[in-house]
């Protein structure tokens, strides 16, 4: 297989470790989430949770997150993937909506950018980084909705 079409491999092995990602975040499979880790992982997250380093305590993290949230939806657009060896990164941009507390919340452009090592015959995350464009939580919330 010459560079090009092994690239092009890697471009839609990613993809797809990408769309299971957010498969996983919307079923709130933290188990399925844990294993697209490397285990040493650091993810730095929305909000007050911030930097939080090794694949058990990433998922502890997300599986409060998800205990927390019903009604989960996710769109991922924008992706951009760059591949150098057994590295890779990405960006990509989620727009959902979900309930969590009651309320009804709906983000748009919620900003990742990850990176990704080949390991055991897998990409895995690395490293992910998350932020929102808004100053505050109230302000996601989305009235006349139930």
């Amino acid at each position: 297989m010459d560079e090009q079409a092994e690239a092009q491999d890697d471009i839609r092995a990613i993809d797809g470790l990408l769309t299971a990602f957010g498969d996983a975040v919307v079923a709130g499979e933290v188990s399925r989430i844990r294993s697209m880790l490397c285990q040493d992982t650091v993810s730095i997250f929305t909000g007050t949770t911030g930097r939080v380093r090794g694949a058990e305590e990433i998922a502890f993290v997300w599986a409060e997150h998800v205990a927390a949230w019903s009604d989960v939806s996710l769109e991922r657009s924008d992706t951009l993937v760059r591949i150098h060896g057994d590295t890779a990164w990405a960006t990509f941009t989620w727009t959902g909506s979900g309930r969590a507390d009651g309320e009804q919340y709906v983000v748009n452009g919620e900003r990742w950018s990850v990176v990704l090592l080949w390991e055991e015959g897998e990409w895995r995350f690395a490293q992910t980084h998350s932020s929102f464009p808004f100053t505050d939580w109230a302000s996601l919330k989305h009235e006349g909705v139930v």
